[in-house]
């Protein structure tokens, strides 16, 4: 006849290793809730003022603040423009009586839309340098550095995409 006890014995074992797994599987689903919580910045946004701004010391942040304010309404008005674009050339694309010179068009269209919003974004980047100290331009080259080496490895694509 079997032992009860080496019954109850094998149960706790069971239960102990499911515990530890179970633990194992909670401290993972918080250590990446806590990374997505603190996503970074894309990489092509990394010198735009307002990422720029979050890593200034708190008495320094304001000095940007005149720059975001007056290149605000121009990016908002230029990204508008480059959603709309890419709308229109949608429905030119999926439309039933497709015109390939109508979707070029469109497609020359969205290049000039993503031009402007390209140019808006480096005059902004452009002023943001120009304000910054030389210590304060070295701890944000420190900073993009550090992201460029996490996009590459993370993504496992090269850095600067």
């Amino acid at each position: 006849m079997s032992d009860p006890r080496r019954g109850v014995s094998t149960i706790l074992i069971v239960s102990l290793c499911f515990n530890f797994f179970l633990a194992g599987i909670v401290v993972l689903g918080t250590l990446r809730a806590i990374q997505r919580a603190h996503a970074a910045i894309p990489v092509r946004q990394l010198l735009m003022p307002q990422a720029v701004k979050l890593l200034l010391p708190g008495d320094e942040q304001a000095k940007l603040d005149g720059i975001i304010a007056a290149h605000k309404d121009a990016l908002n008005r230029y990204r508008d423009a480059a959603v709309e674009t890419r709308a229109v050339a949608f429905r030119e694309y999926e439309s039933k009586d497709f015109d390939a010179a109508k979707f070029a068009a469109d497609l020359e269209a969205i290049r000039a839309a993503d031009g402007a919003l390209e140019e808006e974004a480096i005059k902004s980047m452009g002023e943001t340098a120009a304000k910054l100290t030389p210590e304060e331009r070295r701890t944000v080259a420190d900073h993009l550095k550090h992201e460029l080496w996490a996009a590459h490895w993370k993504e496992g694509r090269p850095t600067g995409q």
